[in-house]
């Protein structure tokens, strides 16, 4: 439960990512000019910018999941024992709000370049290949 609970509101924020992206992007179209012209630094900076927006918003719900996951299989010795237990836990006994984006640095020294490389190619290959 808690990972479908924590795993399918990951899927809502992809949406935002991926229109974050769509936005800067298109702020960064030449006056007069189309999709086809933004340069690629633009291109790389707005994917970079929605992978930042996407781990930003889904982060703590991330650290729930694992959190329950690495939980003992044993029902009786588990630590948490709701999604709300587990809030509560992480937040009381591990440091706050800090404690749901412990890890985030690793997170986005990997999200934003896959991100900004992803997009770019995608942006690359529409430009180039026309399907």
């Amino acid at each position: 439960m808690a990972d479908f609970a924590t795993t399918v509101p990951l899927y809502y924020p992809t949406l935002f990512s991926v229109g974050f992206y769509e936005l800067c992007r298109t702020m960064a179209i030449p006056e007069g000019g189309t999709i086809y012209d933004v340069s690629p630094m633009a291109l790389l900076a707005a994917g970079g910018t929605g992978g930042f927006l996407y781990w930003f918003l889904t982060y703590p719900t991330d650290v729930i999941k694992s959190s329950m996951q690495a939980d003992d299989s044993v029902v009786e010795k588990r630590r948490f024992k709701s999604i709300k237990d587990c809030i509560r836990k992480l937040y009381y006994d591990e440091g706050g709000w800090k404690r749901f984006y412990r890890g985030f640095t690793p997170c986005l020294m990997r999200s934003i370049p896959a991100n900004a490389t992803l997009f770019f190619v995608v942006e690359t290959l529409r430009k180039y290949l026309p399907l």
